[in-house]
């Protein structure tokens, strides 16, 4: 048994309360350590926290956001959301689907029901699942990734409107008439003015209206140098159906069919120069190098662009040509016109203006070109010595430069009864 002397005891008992005394002060210590801690706020973010996202829009093609075939991996994910960044945070804009690629760009289409914002060039795009409220789509077809797909189909392209006015500057109409018969139907100064209006519609895309008018009065002489004041009144209507742009997403060709009359009036009365009125339907076709979309608008300080220039070749292939006081023939079979014109148009967008923001200019040359026939018997008015020679073959042709400014204008009424 071992025996502890009353002052070993003591010492023991010393050290003993002091290690508890020193226990309940570090516990104390770690409490108040961790309280003050505790309490202090997070640090503050130094920068975006989406800053390191790569995939940004860098363009906008008919209303679909591009962004870098390279930018994504390979298959790439179907579904983006589209978000703008700010200084040190982001904004959701909506989300869109990869639609096709064209020119190694993915092309993007919005969902306009998740729309806050529009995105443009500059904001980022962020791969997302699809959305719960997404019917189900074919997989996009990707040259070079291995998957077995179907073409998705296109989206279609937006309607516009344009109305211009103008007139044809330094033309010369020239009629060659047979055995002196419309000798004197020469204008060397013929700039009468024109009217015209297009309509591509917005929800029937592929289909437009045209009606271009052209309208004037002039002076003409007759074979004894007398002066009689005469007129002109042509119109035009055109069914367009156009297609797709193609070769680098620029050239496109439309399909026209066109009806046409010319009405010529004078007060001469004799068959030096005659009144008639000709009438026809025919084809058309119209070549486009787009360089612009016909809806451009721009945020420079620069505000004109060249938009398009267009070359259009109409053929009417049968015309009705009636005399209104002499009689050259009971028909004209075999007669033909061919127009052709080259259009180069100016689109100027003035952001400032409070209404229409759109302006275009027309510049173009053109020239048409009729042979006209007339077969059967033909008369005179009654007590006129005049008679005309039968189965004559006459030509009209007159070439022009036409200046036209007018604007350029959504297709608002189309969108209004868009299915949405």
């Amino acid at each position: 048994m071992i025996e502890f002397e009353e002052n070993s005891w003591g010492g023991f008992r010393d050290i003993v309360i002091g290690i508890i005394l020193f226990c309940l002060m570090n516990s104390a210590l770690a409490k108040s350590s961790g309280s003050a801690y505790a309490s202090k706020p997070p640090p503050t973010p130094t920068s975006n926290p989406l800053e390191s996202i790569k995939i940004k829009v860098d363009g906008d093609k008919g209303g679909l956001l591009t962004i870098p075939q390279n930018s994504l991996p390979e298959p790439p994910p179907r579904f983006l959301l589209m978000v703008r960044l700010e200084k040190d945070s982001f904004e959701i804009l909506g989300r869109g689907q990869i639609v096709g690629i064209q020119d190694n760009k993915y092309l993007i289409e919005l969902d306009r029901e998740s729309m806050l914002k529009h995105p443009g060039e500059g904001d980022y795009a962020v791969p997302m699942a699809p959305p719960k409220n997404f019917p189900k789509l074919p997989e996009l077809l990707i040259s070079n990734s291995g998957v077995s797909t179907e073409d998705p189909e296109l989206p279609t392209e937006q309607g516009y409107a344009q109305l211009d006015v103008g007139s044809l500057r330094n033309s010369s109409y020239v009629s060659q008439g047979f055995l002196g018969t419309n000798e004197y139907k020469d204008i060397p100064t013929f700039n009468p003015s024109t009217l015209h209006f297009l309509w591509y519609f917005d929800f029937l895309w592929h289909f437009g209206v045209e009606w271009n008018r052209v309208t004037g009065n002039f002076l003409t002489n007759s074979y004894d140098r007398r002066q009689f004041g005469s007129s002109m009144s042509e119109s035009k209507i055109s069914l367009h159906y156009r297609f797709r742009r193609f070769f680098y997403n620029k050239l496109r060709w439309t399909v026209k069919i066109n009806s046409f009359n010319n009405t010529f009036s004078t007060e001469n009365n004799d068959d030096y120069l005659l009144s008639s009125n000709t009438s026809g339907t025919g084809l058309g076709l119209r070549f486009g190098w787009e360089f612009k979309e016909p809806q451009w608008s721009t945020e420079s300080y620069q505000p004109f662009a060249i938009q398009q220039i267009v070359y259009d070749y109409d053929l009417y292939s049968n015309l009705n040509v009636v005399d209104l006081n002499y009689i050259r023939g009971k028909n004209s079979n075999g007669s033909s016109l061919v127009q052709q014109q080259l259009t180069l148009s100016i689109l100027a967008y003035l952001k400032w203006m409070p209404f229409f923001k759109r302006y275009v200019i027309d510049i173009s040359a053109g020239q048409s070109r009729a042979q006209i026939q007339f077969h059967g018997p033909s008369s005179a008015p009654t007590g006129s010595l005049n008679t005309i020679a039968e189965e004559g073959i006459y030509s009209e042709n007159y070439d022009f430069v036409k200046i036209a400014f007018g604007l350029r204008m959504d297709d608002l009424l189309g969108r209004f009864f868009k299915p949405r």
